[in-house]
């Protein structure tokens, strides 16, 4: 089930969390059980989950469930964090460098399922936050587009996995429509 839910933009808490990256994930943490999907797009929160925890009235001005759906093809859209690891001798894990958005959710494509029929960038953005007082820094790509799906059981895998990196922080997930009809969005 993906929740929609319209944050009050004049509460400070919703103010602070959309500057924070991280503030966001703790919030959507504390509402929703560890794991969940979520993303942030014009002040409406979606969440990928089972029921919600807890959801604080000031925080959310309404909350909506809705159902996905998709046929062979789908509406599709994504936010992600196209990127790739780059292994350093002083990194015990590397780092995660940008690359060309397009290339890299081809190749995701391949491997969860679908195949893209048509996509556009709609959005590049850096977005930051403060984590023990550490910076952080993500290179946000959104994604609009339709596509088909080649392998059912893989396509509802990423569905429920989400796509790439960095999935705590907004990234991932695969939100779907059915092709002609109305999006879950």
């Amino acid at each position: 089930m993906i929740y929609k839910l319209v944050l009050n933009s004049k509460n400070p808490l919703v103010k602070n969390d959309i500057k924070n990256i991280h503030g966001l994930h703790m919030t959507v943490c504390s509402m929703f059980d560890k794991g969940v999907l979520w993303r942030l797009k014009d002040n409406v929160l979606y969440v990928k989950s089972c029921v919600p925890r807890f959801i604080p009235r000031s925080y959310v001005l309404s909350m909506v469930a809705l159902q996905e759906y998709w046929n062979t093809e789908a509406d599709f859209e994504l936010t992600a964090r196209p990127t790739k690891v780059i292994r350093d001798d002083d990194r015990k894990h590397g780092r995660r460098v940008p690359v060309d958005p397009l290339p890299w959710l081809e190749r995701k494509a391949t491997t969860s399922g679908f195949e893209i029929i048509s996509v556009e960038v709609e959005n590049r953005q850096t977005v930051r936050g403060f984590k023990l007082g550490h910076k952080m820094i993500f290179n946000r790509v959104d994604f609009k587009g339709k596509l088909r799906i080649l392998d059912r059981a893989l396509f509802e895998q990423t569905l429920n996995a989400g796509i790439g990196p960095s999935k705590g922080y907004g990234f991932g997930l695969l939100m779907t429509g059915g092709a002609g009809g109305v999006a879950s969005w």
